[in-house]
């Protein structure tokens, strides 16, 4: 496990120094090398800088977990532009008081959301680019400008940025669910990030022979630093799904030679729900974690 390096950027460019072809994240329809990843994301850090965003600016990101999401990720930490992560649930009030406290002037979003942006441009106050993930057959109202993710990326040159980004540099934003008050942002930094993933890595004892699986989406901590980041840390890869099915879980792990996973809420429940089978304890899964876990389910185990 590589111990050193504290920012997002850093940590991907090691990592595709060493092993620019080896995959690091699989997809449903695709995957992701290490190479690929950094090239692309000193793409997104040099659009963004076409559209006069810079280190302290903020911008929204509302995709589902795709390789766009990945991208602008690393792209924006590279720029050091703070990262504001939007559940892809949000609309209306909730995301005009997002994008308002934020103070975002920008937001990639896929094209199937994009008509939400639209409904409460009248009421955002710093939102000046849409970069939209998908059909760019959008527009909307000025000062706000429609762009297609595609374009950009396919004209931005993939040459890094000379942006000096430090552990202590607010790397991203994320907002509470609100349900004592309004959402409350929470500032985090690249270093606090980076000290959640090694204490996982720790705790798990990750290395290069892991594979990690999560169904959670990348607008959340668990699956940015509880699985993503620190399979880069540990030199790990990733199998990463848009949605939860209880009843092909098992066969995705075996087919993925899955070692391990994290769950909260009611993932384990609505696993021990499932019809017994004779292979049930035929996987490659040695060591899980999260929460909670029901008592019903520990009598079980």
């Amino acid at each position: 496990m590589y111990k050193g390096i504290q920012t997002f950027g850093k940590i991907v460019e090691y990592r595709a120094d060493k092993n620019p072809e080896s995959r690091f994240v699989r997809f449903s329809k695709s995957d992701l090398t290490y190479g690929e990843f950094h090239q692309n994301g000193n793409k997104l850090a040099n659009v963004m800088t076409s559209l006069g965003l810079y280190k302290g600016k903020l911008c929204a990101v509302m995709l589902p977990n795709s390789p766009e999401f990945l991208i602008t990720w690393l792209g924006l930490a590279r720029l050091g532009v703070i990262e504001v992560p939007i559940n892809v649930a949000y609309r209306g009030d909730l995301l005009a008081y997002i994008l308002n406290k934020a103070e975002c002037q920008a937001i990639v979003i896929s094209s199937k959301w994009v008509e939400r942006i639209g409904e409460i441009s009248s009421e955002l106050t710093h939102l000046r680019h849409v970069i939209v993930v998908g059909e760019d057959d959008h527009s909307l109202p000025r000062p706000i400008m429609c762009h297609s993710y595609e374009k950009l990326m396919d004209n931005a040159g993939d040459e890094p940025v000379d942006v000096e980004i430090k552990p202590n540099d607010p790397s991203l934003i994320l907002f509470t669910s609100g349900t004592t008050g309004p959402s409350k942002g929470a500032i985090l930094s690249h270093q606090a990030n980076f000290t959640l993933a090694s204490t996982c890595c720790e705790l798990m004892n990750y290395g290069p022979t892991d594979h990690l699986f999560t169904v959670f989406p990348l607008f959340h901590v668990n699956a940015r630093y509880a699985t993503i980041l620190p399979a880069l840390i540990s030199g790990s890869d990733v199998v990463m799904h848009e949605k939860f099915s209880a009843s092909r879980f098992w066969d995705i792990c075996r087919t993925e030679q899955i070692t391990s996973f994290t769950y909260m809420g009611s993932l384990l429940t609505l696993l021990m729900k499932q019809p017994e089978r004779h292979d049930d304890g035929d996987n490659p899964v040695r060591m899980i974690q999260g929460a909670p876990v029901p008592l019903e389910n520990i009598r079980r185990l």
